[in-house]
């Protein structure tokens, strides 16, 4: 599911791009998969597929074990990407404070990923011997 959000992030952002400039006049995704199943669009439209997707990451590598202590963090990265999408003033609830507070959260955990991901990255190759 985290792989589909982020495709789907990525086609977002594409559809935006191509409509915002007037390069093309695309309907959405959605309105295809809608046709095709029967669906409302709603469903399509508002569900946040990366925060689901990082959320059960976050839940399956609690359980197992698999990230060590930081297990707890791509769990909490969609729980606040989640919660950012619940605030959202088209999603569930309007809430202006609490939807920035979330989204503030949601970007500075991707930028602590990145910064940890570079540290390890960094750590491995100080300590690889060179022959």
């Amino acid at each position: 599911m985290g792989f589909a959000g982020a495709a789907l992030s990525l086609a977002y952002g594409i559809y935006d791009f191509f409509t915002t400039n007037g390069i093309a006049e695309l309907a959405p995704w959605y309105v295809y998969v809608r046709e095709a199943t029967g669906l409302p669009t709603v469903v399509f439209r508002w569900l946040p597929m990366l925060p689901i997707g990082l959320a059960a990451v976050g839940t399956s590598a609690i359980r197992a074990g698999a990230l060590g202590g930081w297990g707890i963090l791509p769990l909490a990265m969609g729980l606040s990407g989640g919660a950012y999408h619940l605030t959202d003033s088209d999603g569930v609830m309007e809430m202006g404070a609490a939807h920035a507070s979330f989204g503030v959260v949601y970007s500075l955990s991707w930028v602590f990923l990145g910064w940890l991901l570079w540290t390890r990255s960094n750590a491995t190759k100080d300590h690889t011997p060179q022959r």
